[in-house]
Formats: structure tokens, C-alpha cells, sequence
């Protein structure tokens, strides 16, 4: 909803359509500290397969999970701690265990660093929070500002869109696999046109070089040129050996 507050009662009417597996909230701020802001996402950590450092498998099937590099996932028993981007900890020099600002009044301890780069930037931040802890930074009472939605049925996905733009009203953007596909479909239309446009053009400009050079090289043998059609060459004779 552009960082604009929707109500956590939402999800649960969210979850409650047959085509829903799991719905999870995100609620996105700027923290200031010293005037430099932190961007934050307060996140569920009991939802660890959906959302913004969202993991592949459950912790210990796999060896570590793919989005954390170092430390851990938030749990739900987790209040003022932090999972923080490998960008903004090698950018501030923040390492596992570190008691870091994040806003005028709060300090969080750092108990994971997560790499995000490979991942679609919805409710990108640099700092991951619980998601209560957010709210009651915001003081905003029980809202969030993203809404990620995993289904059981890929083919309602428009149908649970409707919904979730009834629910939240005609402000709310949604973004489905569909349409994410139908992006992706017209920016690789635009591409081979503009890669057909580019090749095109350098085509052009070889031809004009190659016409002159070869208008160069008969320049240079005007008089060669005069002497074989003293001794009889035809036009086309001449013609054909520049050619050649």
C-alpha cells in the first residue's frame, strides 16, 4: 500500500480463502538515528518461508538456510534483535553480536547477516526487525504496510488479488506471479527490438566504412586506373578487380 498502513485484520481475512497457504505481514519504516536514516522491515519470524528473507527449507534439512550468511534467523521469541544486509554490515562494520541504533530509542543486538541481492527487492531493507517490535516503533497499533500471499492454487491468484484490493481498498498495488511474467515478457520484447535496432545501425555504419575505404583506394590509383584503360580494360574489368 505505497508504506501506507493496513490493518493485520486483513490477513486474517486474507488467510481465511480456500486458495491461501500461508499470509504474512511486513511492515516497512525509516529509522533515524543522528540523522541517518535505517531502512527497516518488521518482519514475522514465525514465517520463514514467506517474505523478504524468505529460506528455502526449515533450519538443519539442508545445512544453513540460503538467506543467512552468518548467525541466525529471527525466532519468535526474539524482542529487541536484528538481521542486518551483508551490504549495510560490511558498509557500517557491524559484525554478529553488535548492539547497533536503529531509530532514536532503541538498540538492537545483531544475531544474523543475510544476503537478499538474489532475491526480487519487495520490502527490501537493510535492517530486519520482529514485526512487533515495528509496530510499536510506528505507534500505529497492529498494522503493516506488505502483504506477502502464498497459495495452494496458483490459478486463483487473481481471484485472491480482487479480494486483497477489496479489502484494502483501490490504493493497494498487487503483484502476482502473472503479472510479474507479463513484465517480464515485455521487457524482453523491448530488449530484442532494441538489440535489433542496435545491430541494424552498426550494419549501416559498416557498409559506410567499407564504401570508404574502397572509394579511397580507387582515389589513391587514379592514375593506375588511366593507364589500364589506356591499354584497353574495360569499366567493368576495373570495377571487378577493386571488387576483388
Amino acid at each position: 500500500k505505497d508504506l501506507a498502513a493496513i490493518p493485520e485484520s486483513v490477513l486474517d481475512e486474507l488467510a481465511k480463502h480456500p486458495a491461501v497457504e500461508q499470509v504474512s505481514g511486513v511492515l516497512e519504516l525509516w529509522a533515524f538515528y543522528k540523522g541517518h536514516p535505517v531502512v527497516v522491515a518488521g518482519i514475522d519470524p514465525a514465517k520463514k518461508t514467506l517474505g523478504p528473507v524468505r529460506i528455502a527449507a526449515k533450519e538443519g534439512e539442508s545445512g544453513k538456510c540460503c538467506a543467512v550468511k552468518k548467525g541466525r534467523y529471527l525466532s519468535p521469541t526474539d524482542d529487541y534483535h536484528c538481521m542486518v544486509t551483508v551490504q549495510y554490515a560490511e558498509a557500517k562494520g557491524i559484525k554478529l553480536g553488535d548492539k547497533i541504533h536503529i531509530g532514536p530509542h532503541w538498540i538492537f543486538q545483531v544475531v544474523g547477516i543475510v544476503d537478499i541481492s538474489g532475491t526480487a527487492r519487495i520490502a527490501g531493507a537493510e535492517a530486519f526487525i520482529p514485526l512487533e517490535i515495528a509496530q510499536e516503533m510506528l505507534d500505529q497499533g497492529k498494522v503493516v504496510s506488505t502483504i506477502f500471499v502464498a497459495l495452494r492454487d496458483a490459478s486463483k491468484a487473481e481471484e485472491v488479488a480482487a479480494l486483497a484490493r477489496k479489502l484494502i481498498g483501490p490504493e493497494a498495488s498487487v503483484t502476482t506471479s502473472q503479472n510479474v511474467e507479463a513484465g517480464t515478457a515485455a521487457l524482453a520484447t523491448v530488449t530484442r527490438k532494441s538489440l535489433l535496432a542496435v545491430s541494424a545501425l552498426v550494419l549501416v555504419f559498416v557498409l559506410l566504412l567499407l564504401l570508404r575505404s574502397a572509394l579511397e583506394s580507387v582515389a589513391e590509383r587514379l592514375d593506375e586506373v588511366g593507364l589500364m584503360k589506356a591499354l584497353g580494360w574495360r569499366d567493368a574489368e576495373v570495377g571487378r578487380m577493386f571488387m576483388y
